[in-house]
């Protein structure tokens, strides 16, 4: 019981000494706001999707037109290829087609020629199927 009373009497000299404190109160509006909570780690980030890239034709890449992990959509250009192998490659086909015309031209004459000359006897049926062979 002495140890009730002498809390009782503890208290009873607190008391009014703690009802005089002022305590400072600050008042806030309630509102609903987010909780960020940042987490520092470590780790590797992968895409659920991936996309294989290739071209119609080969090619050496010129320009790459988009950044790393940047979104893109179909029909967004993303690389841009060097055309100076493309323009070598067509300046050869045309000097193959001139080629294959002049060939085609000279066999024509032939064949006109020999078939002059088969009219008059001159050269065989044969040789002259094989010229027309040619053309």
């Amino acid at each position: 019981m002495q140890v009730f009373s002498r809390a009782a009497a503890v208290l009873g000299l607190l008391l009014p000494v703690l009802a005089s404190a002022q305590v400072p109160v600050e008042v806030a509006e309630l509102g609903e706001r987010d909780i960020v909570r940042e987490v520092s780690v470590t780790g590797t980030v992968t895409s659920p999707q991936s996309s294989l890239l290739s071209t119609a034709v080969s090619g050496l890449v010129k320009r790459v037109a988009v950044d790393e992990g940047r979104r893109v959509a179909q029909g967004d250009v993303l690389l841009e290829l060097d055309a100076e192998l493309a323009e070598l490659a067509l300046e050869r086909a045309e000097a193959d087609v001139r080629q294959r015309q002049t060939s085609l031209d000279d066999a024509r004459r032939r064949l006109a020629e020999a078939e002059k000359v088969v009219t008059q006897s001159g050269i065989s049926r044969s040789q002259v199927e094989s010229l027309r062979a040619e053309v």
